[in-house]
């Protein structure tokens, strides 16, 4: 789910914004099968705009599914389900880069005001903007980009990823189900909007999952279709009662998926190495680090004003 550090909404939250949905269309006393009817032939736009943006359509705790969920946010679960056999846990390499365009349009300077503004400690902001590359002075506008998908990547998914992967070997229970961790990194190569082309991005691994016929398909470039083999073959296996690559609990190592260069990685390679953990190492400094959720907010807020829903439904 995107993104696990959001706990599910109540059946009741759910139902409440299904039945608001349905009044507002008029259908509020109508068969239940006509309402999931009239609701199936809006397009995704017309729904989004229909909800609002207050409201989201996020994973419900269904008794039936959440049978002994006891209401924490996934990523701070203190136990695992009994119900469980195995869980699989990742990311994509880039995740913000879906909300990169303000930064596209500030200058290096903007760019480095904003990530100072974030921090009452200079001495952490300075700790923090070294760690990401932004304070130095010979740093290029596409550097500074990157590092602002880089420290919202982290803030937003790789902690939440981290903590999904490691928190249960915690545990002291042996019965707890294998974890399984993986980072996929093939860029996009076709990407119509030049701010996405070259980014693992959010939710750009669904399709190589699903096996669509751009990612494998005879037209798609090999890099696409070895990666697309290589993802979805892993998620066969697991639904098969295989491991799909090698539990995290055995030497905290992650699969990499991009290609021919997919295979195991170490806790010290790629985002395994983590730089976060350094500026996040204790309760006081992890709050300190939160801080750019706000950069995050605010280029969320620029991308969908500049991108109607439909826009991005249909890039």
């Amino acid at each position: 789910m995107s993104a696990a550090c959001i706990s599910p909404d109540p059946l009741a939250t759910a139902q409440g914004y299904y039945d608001e949905l349905v009044s507002s269309m008029g259908l509020k006393d109508a068969p239940v099968n006509l309402q999931l009817s009239a609701l199936r032939s809006m397009s995704p736009a017309e729904l989004l705009n229909s909800l609002g943006v207050t409201k989201h359509s996020f994973m419900i705790a269904d008794d039936e599914f959440f049978s002994d969920y006891s209401g924490q946010r996934f990523d701070q679960l203190t136990s695992l389900p009994s119900w469980l056999k195995a869980v699989v846990v990742g990311q994509t390499e880039h995740e913000t880069v879906v909300f990169a365009h303000k930064w596209h349009t500030m200058t290096p300077d903007e760019i480095r005001g904003q990530w100072e503004a974030l921090y009452s400690d200079s001495a952490y902001a300075q700790e923090i903007m070294a760690a990401y590359g932004v304070n130095k002075e010979e740093s290029s506008p596409s550097d500074l980009v990157a590092a602002a998908v880089a420290y919202t990547s982290d803030i937003f998914f790789n902690t939440t990823t981290d903590a999904l992967a490691t928190e249960h070997l915690k545990l002291p229970s042996p019965a707890n189900p294998k974890v399984y961790q993986y980072c996929f990194e093939q860029p996009d190569l076709l990407a119509a909007l030049p701010v996405w082309r070259g980014g693992a991005y959010h939710s750009l691994d669904i399709p190589f999952l699903f096996r669509h016929p751009q990612v494998v398909g005879p037209d798609a470039p090999a890099e696409f279709r070895a990666t697309c083999d290589s993802f979805s073959d892993s998620a066969i296996q697991l639904v098969n009662g295989h491991e799909p690559w090698e539990d995290v609990s055995i030497a905290k190592r992650w699969m990499r998926f991009h290609a021919d260069k997919s295979g195991i990685r170490s806790e010290g390679e790629g985002i395994a190495g983590r730089r976060w953990k350094k500026l996040a190492d204790t309760p006081e400094r992890h709050q300190k680090f939160m801080m750019g959720m706000i950069l995050l907010g605010d280029a969320m807020g620029y991308a969908l004003k500049v991108f109607s829903p439909h826009d991005v439904v249909q890039q």
